[in-house]
């Protein structure tokens, strides 16, 4: 009797955490998601997935996932010579020093922070489970969320394009903060008007925002935004919430849990996360430090303002399309975004490569 009283008020605790987490709804539904197994999805199932088209956050079937189109992602490669060439045709500018080191990353909680279940100071397994992910642990996390977004809206064919859009994005990469990840940039076959970014550096745009474009400069913006989402690691906070709820599991749940199951479930908090969106401070972030690697390569800083004042414009028009509202419920809306991004940009001088015969060019959809 005494063991049951313990079990049921640890379970009361796990309750308590994950629910201010919102990862259930109730005690049973949470300790019966830990213990259940990941769904394999077929190929069959894939293909569906991507063929039926998400257009609303209700579509997306977050056990999906397409390792096959994302390995094919993987295996682009722009050799430095080409990228190089790039930049130089574009009268753009690489101004970030690679570092000299790698500097080590602090755990992000004090030896002291307090328990909140017994106030008393945090042990050592919940130091663990807050510590960072390693870059391993990034990347593996990262191929799973971004195998789940391929899955859901397919990619857009076209090598020629992929290869543009690879070379825009990896001028961003060259001006960014975080060069020791292997970036991968793809398109997904879509209409609707979004962009995503995985931890790892797997980062999409729809076709649909692609086409609403006008050069390359705006290209570059939208890019530098989804590479802030991966330098500033802001998918990775919040599964460091999860980690921490994982760290007061009972031993008893926990010992059936090896690795890859552990990696399963914080994926599946992570994919989540993605398609519920981040937070406003977040995504003002993102904006800030996107706005800063597109100006740094070269290009118009402008161009970010002009995408959102496009995205304002088409969220005023009534009944709002299809393609637009599934951006607005991952996104703070364009008319926030735009006055912040606005009063940041009187701080950047004016000019800057725009680029659009090129972009013309390349982005024959």
């Amino acid at each position: 009797m005494k063991n049951y009283k313990i079990n049921k008020i640890i379970l009361t605790v796990c309750f308590t955490l994950s629910y201010s987490l919102g990862l259930a709804a109730n005690p049973q539904d949470w300790v019966k998601q830990l213990g259940k197994k990941s769904k394999k999805v077929s190929p069959k199932q894939t293909t569906v997935a991507a063929i039926r088209g998400v257009e609303e956050i209700s579509d997306v079937d977050q056990n999906a996932r397409n390792f096959e189109a994302l390995a094919q992602i993987e295996k682009r490669k722009i050799p430095e010579q080409t990228l190089n060439q790039f930049i130089t045709e574009g009268n753009l500018k690489i101004t970030v020093k690679e570092p000299e080191a790698q500097t080590k990353i602090a755990p992000p909680l004090s030896e002291t922070i307090p328990n909140p279940v017994t106030q008393a100071p945090v042990s050592k397994e919940l130091k663990e489970a807050a510590r960072p992910l390693s870059l391993e642990e990034e990347i593996a996390l990262g191929r799973e969320v971004a195998a789940n977004v391929i899955a859901q809206f397919g990619l857009y064919e076209n090598e020629s394009l992929a290869q543009y859009v690879n070379l825009v994005g990896m001028t961003i990469v060259k001006n960014s903060s975080r060069k020791e990840l292997e970036y991968h940039f793809a398109i997904l076959n879509s209409p609707v008007l979004n962009a995503f970014a995985a931890p790892g550096g797997y980062i999409f745009i729809t076709k649909g925002l692609l086409s609403l474009l006008k050069d390359e400069s705006q290209l570059a913006a939208i890019l530098g935004h989804e590479v802030a989402h991966v330098t500033q690691k802001h998918v990775i906070k919040e599964i460091q919430k999860s980690k921490m709820v994982e760290a007061v599991i009972p031993s008893h749940i926990k010992a059936a849990a090896n690795q890859a199951t552990w990696m399963k479930q914080i994926s599946g908090l992570a994919i989540q996360t993605l398609w519920k969106g981040l937070s406003r401070e977040d995504e003002l972030e993102s904006d800030r430090f996107g706005l800063e690697f597109a100006a740094k390569a070269g290009y118009d800083p402008q161009s970010f303002s002009q995408v959102l004042q496009m995205l304002k414009d088409r969220s005023l028009q009534s009944g709002k399309s299809k393609e637009l509202r599934f951006l607005l419920s991952t996104h703070p809306h364009p008319e926030d975004r735009l006055r912040l991004v606005e009063e940041k940009l009187k701080s950047y001088p004016q000019g800057g490569e725009k680029l659009d015969k090129r972009f013309n060019e390349q982005t024959k959809l």
